[in-house]
Parts: C-alpha cells; sequence; structure tokens
C-alpha cells in the first residue's frame, strides 16, 4: 500500500488512479529511469571492456619482437646456474617498454628442471637486445633447452 500524495488515503501500489479522489497517480517513471541508468551502465562497462581487450591485443603483439638464430647455453663457471645467450630484434616501429623472454631447461631425462628468464626494459624500435637468461638449476644438469616465448608491452 502506499499513500495519494493530494487526499492522502491508502491506495494499491498496483493502482492506477486514487479511489478517493480520482487523481491519476504517477507510476513507473523511477523503475524506468532505473532501466534506463542500468543500461547505461551495462553498455558502458561493455564498451570499456572492449577497449581494454582491444589494448591487450596492441600490448602483447610479439610479430616484430624477433628471437635470432644462433642462441647458446652453458653452465657457469660455479656450477650453480645455467645461461642462455643471445640476440633479440625489435623490428617494430614503436618502442617496448618491456621484453621479456624464456626457455625451458631439461635433464638427460627429458624432465622440465626450471625455466631460463631475462628481460629488458625501454627495447626501443629497430634496436637489438644482447639477453642472457639465466636458469637457477645446477648447470651440469642442463641437457637440453627450448625456447618458449617472447612477451612485450608497448
Amino acid at each position: 500500500m502506499k499513500t495519494c500524495k493530494d487526499c492522502q488515503k491508502e491506495v494499491s501500489k498496483s493502482a492506477v488512479s486514487c479511489p478517493g479522489c480520482g487523481k491519476k497517480l504517477k507510476k513507473g517513471k523511477k523503475l524506468i529511469m532505473t532501466l534506463i541508468i542500468f543500461a547505461l551502465i551495462i553498455g558502458g562497462i561493455v564498451a570499456c571492456v572492449s577497449s581494454i581487450g582491444d589494448e591487450l591485443d596492441n600490448m602483447f603483439n610479439n610479430e616484430d619482437v624477433i628471437l635470432e638464430e644462433g642462441y647458446s647455453g652453458s653452465g657457469d663457471e660455479f656450477g650453480i646456474g645455467f645461461y642462455i645467450e643471445g640476440h633479440i630484434r625489435n623490428d617494430s616501429d614503436r618502442d617496448l617498454s618491456y621484453v621479456s623472454v624464456s626457455f625451458n631447461a631439461f635433464d638427460e631425462a627429458g624432465n622440465n628442471i626450471g625455466t631460463c628468464l631475462d628481460n629488458n626494459n625501454n627495447l626501443q624500435a629497430g634496436q637489438r637486445w644482447a639477453f642472457k637468461a639465466l636458469c637457477l638449476v645446477e648447470g651440469g644438469r642442463v641437457a637440453s633447452y627450448e625456447f618458449v616465448e617472447i612477451t612485450s608491452i608497448n
């Protein structure tokens, strides 16, 4: 139940007009406004999510970041770590704020025994980076390694 604003009689919430004074009751404006606001909010969220997805696609586009052939791996002189060294080229026309390279390291039985990583900040367009990816595993245990990925952020 609700109260008629004109005659103060109690009226059913579903009534179209007041049974006491006959005044047409305002109904549904709040609901309509709420639905409009809700639709605008949902539309805004969808637009933002779509925009963020497009930005992420651009941020992690690695097509022009090239791992050059001829990279090689070796254990350090202390037998503590294993390094993979090589070069990565930024063949794009944009500067990259972050670039990382990773490799998996395997023992003689083919078990994955670690990940070798290196990263660099601010790899400019056209620049070449000499990376040295470190695996924190006993150097003598690494029998082979495999390139995993290059990640870059504009």
